[in-house]
């Protein structure tokens, strides 16, 4: 199973929701693997899992997805952006990531850090456009999961949403607190 995880980048957490994070993507990977709360993790329960992610250039969610899977000797697939602009970087980086997972784990902070310098949205402007549609005109809606809850914006969930929409395939979010 190629298990997608993307979120957000390494300045939209605090040391708590950091470790939150960390340990939520470890959960993940026990889940799919079929390991029970407490269970060991070996290389055997870990048979056929690949992780893919983007190698975000700040830090977060997709550089301790690929930490997590060397330490665990897992394969990965990871898809760099090739430019750091959305056309040419971003739009086919997250695409690619959609296309290679068999289902997108979207990990997320509910709200920033007062240390956070970059741009600050609301809530998330590709979730939001989602609740504010018709049901019937959202296809493959029963696949998206979780992610009505309320939090800042993630390109995760554009990917997220790209899985769902486009290529029926199912999508998770955890919102970090």
């Amino acid at each position: 199973m190629n298990i997608g995880i993307v979120g957000h980048e390494g300045a939209k957490f605090t040391e708590d929701t950091r470790r939150i994070a960390q340990m939520c993507i470890r959960c993940i990977i026990a889940e799919k693997a079929g390991v029970p709360i407490g269970g060991t993790i070996s290389p055997q329960t870990l048979q056929g899992i690949t992780i893919v992610s983007g190698h975000c250039h700040l830090g977060g969610i997709d550089i301790w997805a690929e930490m997590f899977a060397e330490e665990m000797a897992l394969p990965t697939l990871i898809f760099p952006p090739k430019q750091l602009s959305w056309e040419r970087g971003y739009k086919p980086r997250n695409i690619a990531i959609a296309k290679n997972s068999d289902e997108v784990h979207v990990l997320v902070a509910r709200a920033l850090p007062e240390s956070y310098k970059g741009m600050r949205f609301p809530s998330c402007y590709h979730c939001t456009k989602r609740g504010q549609k018709p049901i019937k005109d959202q296809p493959n809606l029963e696949k998206a999961n979780g992610f009505g809850q309320v939090r800042i914006k993630s390109g995760g969930c554009w990917t997220a949403w790209y899985a769902v929409e486009k290529l029926n395939k199912p999508a998770y979010w955890y919102v970090i607190e």
